[in-house]
C-alpha cells in the first residue's frame, strides 16, 4: 500500500475525535446520503465472545473518485462538495461540505478503513481501492491503487480498534432513534428511494412516533413581508428531545439544528421547517440568531410550536388515562350513576393526568402499586374540599406545575360544581326529610322540641340563611350576651363593633336584673356580621304537633323587647343591630292568621324599629327553600337517588325516638 501525509495538527485531531460517537456515525451516514446512496447499512459486528469488534457503514452511492480522494484526505477541512449546493444526479441538498466528518470517526475507533468503488467515466468501468488511517500515525495514511471491479459503486467504512469508553457511550444511545431524530423527514420524503438498516433491520421512524402533523403556516416578519413555512411536527413516544430544524424545502435536508424553545417537561418532539428562505440565508448570512429577521421568525414560530406541543402533550396524557381505565387498576368499577359521579370522575381523571405528567415513572410501577396509588387519589377526590391544595402538597408541585394543575382541574367547572352538586343534593334531601318528620303523624307524635327537632335543625341552619353563625344553643339571653358578646372582649375583639362605653352599659344592664335575663331562653341565637349592617337571628322552634297561637307570639315579643333593650345601647338608631325573630312549627291556628301578612311578618307598634318578627309553618319554609334550589337543580340536571335522604333517618334516629 502507498502512503500519503495528512495536513492535520494534533489539536485538530483532538477536536474532531472528541465529539460524541453517535454524532460521528450520523456524519458518516450523511456523507452516504450526499453520495446519492439509495441504501445505507450500519452493522455492529461482534466477535465470538459477544463484544463488538468493529463497526461498518456501507452504502451504494457513487463512491469517492480517486482523483478527488488525495486532495480531500490529505487536507483537513477540504471537500469536493464545497461551493456546491446539491448532488449531481438526484439534486439532494448537501449536508456536509467541511471535509471534517470522516475524521470524526476517530471518536469511536483508532483505525479507519474505506473501501470505495466509483465509476471512472474515462474508461467507463467501475474501479475499487482502499484507504486506511491509524489514529496514532495520523501523519501518514495508506491507500491502494484503483483496480477494475464488477461490483456496483458504493463505499464501506470500517471502524476498528474501538475506543471502549466511546463505545459504551455510543451503546447507551438508541442508535436507531438518534438517526431518525433528524433524518425522519428525509426517510419520509425519499420513501422507497432511500433505506437505512441497522444490523439488518430497516430503520423505521414510525415505530418511535406517537403522532405527526404536517401543515403550512404564514409567518409575518413585518408589515411588508410574510413567509409561507411548511412544517412536519413529529411527536416521539418516550424520548426527551425538543428539536427545531431549519430545512431545505426540496431535499428536506436539515440546514441547522436548535432547541425548539418549548418547556423541558413537555412532550418530546422534532419540528422540521421547510423554506427556500432558509437555503438563501444559509448561503449568504448563515442560519444563526445574529440575523434579526431569522430571530424574529423563530420567536413567531415558537408560539405555534408551543400550541402543537401542548396539544399532543395533553393527548398523550389522555391516552395514558384511557389505558389506566382499560386496565384492571381503575378505582371505579361501574358506570357513573348520576351527574355527581360523572363530575367526580372527571376530576379524578384530570388529577390522574397530572400524576402521569408529574411522575413519568408511574408507568413503570407494579400493578399493585398503581392500584394502591389510584385508590389513595380517589380518596382525595371524594373528600371534595381543597382538592387542588391537597394534590399540590402530595405531588410537590412547583409554581408552573401548580398553574398546570389549576388548568387541568378547571376549578370553576369541576371543583366548584362538584361542591355545589354535593351541597344541593344535601339540601334537597334534607328538605324532603324535614317535610316527613314534621308532617308524618307516626313521627310527629314522638318528635320533641328541644331534644329532637332542635338538635336536627342546629346541624342544618342553612335553611334560615347560610350567612349566619350560631352563638347560642338553648342558652339564656344572659348567657349569650355575657359569654359571647361581653366575655370575648378579654381575649379578642367583641363580635359586634361596640364601643367600650356601650359594652359597659350592656354589662351594667345585665347585672341590674340578672334573673329576668336568665329566665328567657331562645332555642337558637345566630348572628351575621355585615359590612353595612350587623344582624342577629333568634329562632324559636315548636314541636311539630304544636299549632302556633297568640301566646307563642307574645313569648317572642318578650324576647325581642329584652334583647333589644340590652344589646342596643347606642343613642343613634341607625347604629342599632337588626334583630330578626323567627317562630316556626308545623301549623298555625286561625286566631293569628289575621295578624300576619303573606310573608309571615308580624307587626307590633310597641316594638323597636330594629326588630322584625316572622311566623312560619314548616311547609312554607320548605317550599320557599325548595323553590330557591330549583334553578340550580335544573342547571345540574340533578336526580335524587334517595341515598342521602335515607342517611338523615340513620343520623337522627335517636332524636326522633325520644
Amino acid at each position: 500500500m502507498k502512503k500519503l501525509k495528512i495536513n492535520l495538527t494534533n489539536q485538530e485531531l483532538l477536536n474532531v475525535s472528541n465529539v460524541p460517537g453517535i454524532n460521528a456515525i450520523k456524519e458518516s451516514v450523511w456523507n452516504s446520503f450526499d453520495a446519492e446512496s439509495e441504501k445505507i447499512e450500519i452493522n455492529l459486528l461482534k466477535h465470538d465472545l459477544g463484544s463488538i469488534e468493529f463497526i461498518t457503514i456501507e452504502d451504494n452511492g457513487h463512491g469517492i473518485s480517486f482523483e478527488n480522494f488525495k486532495a480531500e484526505f490529505s487536507a483537513y477541512g477540504k471537500s469536493n462538495k464545497a461551493g456546491k449546493l446539491v448532488s449531481p444526479k438526484t439534486n439532494r441538498f448537501y449536508h456536509g461540505k467541511e471535509g471534517k466528518g470522516r475524521f470524526r470517526l476517530f471518536s469511536v475507533g483508532n483505525s479507519l478503513e474505506w473501501e470505495t468503488i466509483y465509476y471512472d467515466k474515462d474508461i467507463e468501468k467501475n474501479l475499487i481501492y482502499k484507504i486506511s488511517i491509524e489514529k496514532d500515525a495520523i501523519d501518514d495514511f495508506k491507500y491502494t491503487d484503483p483496480i477494475e471491479t464488477t461490483r456496483k459503486t458504493g463505499t464501506t467504512v470500517t471502524i476498528k480498534n474501538l475506543n471502549d469508553i466511546k463505545l459504551k457511550e455510543l451503546l447507551k444511545k438508541n442508535i436507531e432513534f438518534e438517526l431518525i431524530r433528524e433524518m425522519s423527514p428525509i426517510l419520509k420524503a425519499y420513501n422507497g428511494d432511500l433505506e437505512i438498516t441497522l444490523d439488518g433491520t430497516k430503520v423505521d421512524y414510525t415505530k418511535f412516533l406517537y403522532a405527526e402533523e404536517s401543515n403550512t403556516v404564514e409567518v409575518k416578519i413585518n408589515d411588508e413581508k410574510s413567509l409561507s413555512i411548511e412544517y412536519d411536527f413529529l411527536v416521539w413516544k418516550e424520548q426527551s428531545f425538543h428539536d427545531l430544524f431549519l430545512c431545505d424545502n426540496n431535499s428536506k435536508s436539515p440546514l441547522s439544528k436548535d432547541h425548539s424553545g418549548t418547556r423541558s417537561t413537555i412532550v418530546s418532539h422534532s419540528c422540521f421547517l421547510y423554506s427556500e428562505y432558509f437555503v438563501e440565508l444559509f448561503h449568504h448570512d448563515g442560519l444563526d440568531d445574529m440575523n434579526g429577521e431569522l430571530k424574529l421568525l423563530k420567536t413567531r414560530v415558537k408560539k405555534i410550536l408551543d400550541e402543537l406541543a401542548w396539544k399532543y402533550h395533553r393527548k398523550m396524557i389522555e391516552d395514558k388515562v384511557v389505558q389506566v381505565k382499560e386496565a384492571d387498576i381503575y378505582p371505579y368499577d361501574n358506570e357513573a350513576k348520576d351527574n355527581y359521579e360523572i363530575l367526580e370522575r372527571a376530576v379524578f381523571d384530570s388529577a390522574l393526568a397530572m400524576v402521569i405528567n408529574k411522575y413519568p415513572g408511574f408507568d413503570k410501577l407494579t400493578k399493585t402499586a398503581k392500584k394502591l396509588n389510584l385508590k389513595l387519589l380517589k380518596t382525595v377526590i371524594e373528600q371534595g374540599e381543597n382538592i387542588e391544595n391537597t394534590l399540590e402538597n402530595i405531588l410537590d408541585l412547583n409554581y408552573n406545575e401548580h398553574k398546570e394543575l389549576s388548568m387541568i382541574l378547571e376549578k370553576t367547572s369541576f371543583q366548584s360544581i362538584i361542591r355545589k352538586y354535593k351541597t344541593v343534593v344535601h339540601y334537597l334531601s334534607f328538605l324532603k326529610f324535614l317535610e316527613q318528620i314534621t308532617y308524618e303523624n307516626t313521627i310527629v307524635k314522638h318528635l320533641k322540641e328541644r331534644v329532637g327537632l332542635q338538635k336536627i335543625i342546629r346541624d342544618e341552619l342553612w335553611i334560615f340563611g347560610d350567612e349566619y353563625s350560631l352563638i347560642g344553643d338553648d342558652d339564656s339571653i344572659k348567657t349569650v350576651i355575657k359569654e359571647q358578646i361581653i366575655g370575648v372582649r378579654k381575649t379578642k375583639p367583641p363580635i359586634f363593633d361596640f364601643s367600650k362605653d356601650e359594652l359597659d352599659k350592656i354589662e351594667k344592664e345585665l347585672e341590674s336584673n340578672p334573673s329576668e335575663y336568665s329566665k328567657h331562653i331562645p332555642d337558637l341565637f345566630l348572628i351575621k356580621k355585615d359590612s353595612q349592617k350587623n344582624q342577629a337571628l333568634i329562632i324559636e322552634l315548636k314541636a311539630p304537633k304544636v299549632s302556633l297561637d297568640f301566646s307563642h307570639i307574645k313569648q317572642i315579643v318578650r324576647y325581642a323587647s329584652k334583647i333589644s333593650k340590652i344589646i342596643n345601647q347606642s343613642q343613634k338608631e341607625e347604629d342599632w343591630i337588626d334583630l330578626n325573630f323567627i317562630l316556626v312549627s308545623s301549623d298555625t291556628k286561625d286566631e293569628i292568621s289575621g295578624i300576619i301578612d303573606e310573608e309571615g311578618n308580624y307587626t307590633d307598634r310597641n316594638l323597636p324599629k330594629n326588630v322584625k318578627i316572622r311566623i312560619f309553618n314548616w311547609a312554607t319554609l320548605i317550599q320557599k327553600r325548595s323553590k330557591e334550589l330549583d334553578n340550580v337543580k335544573q342547571d345540574l340536571d340533578l336526580t335524587l337517588d334517595g341515598e342521602e335522604y335515607q342517611s338523615f333517618f340513620k343520623k337522627y334516629k335517636e332524636p326522633m325516638s325520644k
